[in-house]
């Protein structure tokens, strides 16, 4: 998987999002909707990840309104959207300056892709924040595709619209599941544990 990448057999790099792009901290999460009342937030969380409300929305099954509806269901008092918003979105911590020209660098000379299981509240504030769809030609977000990592409709999709070669694909992600079913499609695949910015391969990239 990692050790055989030859660069120049690669014309196209997808990047995963979450704790490959951007830092992220389960535990602020919990702790701030807890903050707001919510009970068993850490269950709901831990459980419900492939089903019920947090898979429903990365998959784009239900609305961002929806999804504050029944997160309201289980707090006893009267919660406003941008509290839900705040606290759903203290999942995210940071991508580091590193990360970022890493793109910057890259889009210059590959073509760079995101594909990430994610929601329209993350995505929107990421966005904002440090304008990421400006680095890709094109973000493949779960909840717009109505499709979820690692489930092969998703990579059936991603290959349809962007047109690529597999073979000359380069899919990282930090989940071994979702390169499973990204190595069954033709891609290459690097898993990383880390943000990009702190792996081998970042000085790897930046020497192409």
């Amino acid at each position: 998987m990692n050790d055989f990448l030859n660069f120049s057999e690669i014309d196209n790099v997808f990047f995963d999002l979450g704790s490959v792009l951007i830092n992220l901290d389960k535990n602020r999460c919990i702790q701030s909707f807890s903050k707001l009342g919510i009970k068993n937030i850490e269950n709901l969380i831990e459980n419900s990840f492939k089903k019920g409300m947090f898979y429903q929305i990365e998959k784009g099954e239900i609305s961002s309104e929806i999804f504050r509806d029944e997160i309201r269901k289980f707090s006893d008092t009267s919660l406003k959207d941008e509290e839900i918003d705040a606290a759903w979105n203290d999942f995210l911590l940071d991508i580091p300056e590193k990360t970022l020209k890493l793109l910057q660098f890259l889009q210059k000379k590959r073509r760079i892709f995101l594909l990430s299981n994610t929601n329209k509240i993350h995505f929107d504030f990421i966005d904002e924040k440090y304008l990421l769809s400006r680095y890709f030609e094109h973000c493949f977000l779960s909840y717009e595709l109505k499709e979820a990592k690692p489930d092969d409709g998703i990579f059936e999709k991603v290959l349809k619209l962007s047109k690529v070669d597999p073979e000359r694909s380069l899919f990282i992600d930090d989940n071994l599941q979702n390169l499973q079913t990204a190595d069954k499609f033709g891609f290459k695949t690097y898993h990383t544990v880390k943000n990009i910015s702190e792996d081998s391969i970042f000085d790897r990239f930046m020497c192409l």
